[in-house]
């Protein structure tokens, strides 16, 4: 259990760490970045107001 926390508190703030080596800390930045590969598009953020700007440019042509 406490090897789990270390590895996920290593993940989340490993590339801060200023006496890790770079290797070691660009590591935890791309272990971050292939966990949220899996995340899926259709729960990223999406710009509401995007939509609303393309209705309004629509009504005047």
């Amino acid at each position: 259990m406490l090897v789990v926390l270390g590895v996920l508190f290593f993940i989340i703030s490993g590339d801060s760490w200023g006496f890790l080596p770079p290797a070691a800390r660009q590591t935890s930045t791309k272990t971050r970045e292939f966990f949220g590969s899996f995340w899926p598009s259709w729960l990223e953020p999406q710009d509401a107001n995007q939509q609303r700007e393309d209705d309004i440019k629509n009504l005047g042509q």
